[in-house]
């Protein structure tokens, strides 16, 4: 087993240790929005292993990285619903929500594109961006008594920027890259570039929640 084959699982890997402990932990964790953070790794988990297997089958697997953007807006959108929000960031919330699927729906043929539409992605990381600011200046404004740092969520939502900041120059340029390719082996370079970046950002994103749901997890409550 080489190096390389490590980098083109390391998603799926990570993504599944992090299932493994929310399943584990599922009674001792408590925090808002918690099944669909369980729901968001789940669509990830079965979206990239799906795309992998295709992939061994040398079948185009193009389409499920394409519509995986949208499929994880949706439980982001419930889960970050379930925090505390203004009326204001509610309705801008659902009003991005809707902006994509109306991308999607104009655009559907590109679904099918080779290579991927790194554009969903792009808008899936504003997305996030829009979510993540609503929670933040929420919390400023409330100043609750638990502190932000301890809170599970909050190590959620630190995951999803990490990721999606990360990430979001690699998807800025792929459809550059891809576009000047002058030769087979130069697909392969890029397509390389994807693994190392993209998989091991991911990685190490799963690992940041993965570790805060470790040490952040409450005693069950006592019926």
């Amino acid at each position: 087993m080489n190096f390389s084959y490590i980098l083109n699982y390391s998603d799926c890997i990570g993504l599944f240790l992090v299932l493994i402990m929310l399943t584990y932990f599922n009674k001792y964790l408590n925090f808002p929005g918690k099944k669909w953070v369980f729901v968001y790794f789940g669509i990830f988990f079965i979206g990239f292993s799906s795309a992998n297997i295709l992939e061994y089958l040398r079948v185009p697997n193009c389409w499920i990285y394409d519509l995986i953007p949208l499929l994880l807006s949706v439980p982001l959108y419930y889960f970050f619903r379930s925090l505390p929000h203004s009326i204001l960031f509610i309705r801008i919330n659902l009003s991005s929500l809707i902006v994509f699927l109306i991308l999607y729906l104009v655009s559907w043929e590109k679904v099918f594109d080779i290579p991927l539409n790194s554009e969903y992605y792009l808008y899936f990381v504003f997305f996030i961006f829009i979510q993540s600011a609503g929670y933040l200046l929420e919390e400023l404004k409330t100043m609750t008594g638990i502190p932000i740092f301890a809170r599970t969520e909050f190590w959620f939502i630190i995951s999803l920027l990490f990721y999606s900041s990360v990430c979001a120059l690699l998807w800025a340029n792929f459809i550059y890259l891809f576009s000047n390719t002058i030769s087979i082996k130069h697909e392969y370079e890029i397509a390389y570039l994807w693994l190392i970046y993209h998989n091991t950002t991911l990685f190490i994103s799963c690992m940041i929640f993965l570790i805060a749901i470790s040490f952040r997890r409450t005693q069950p409550s006592l019926r």
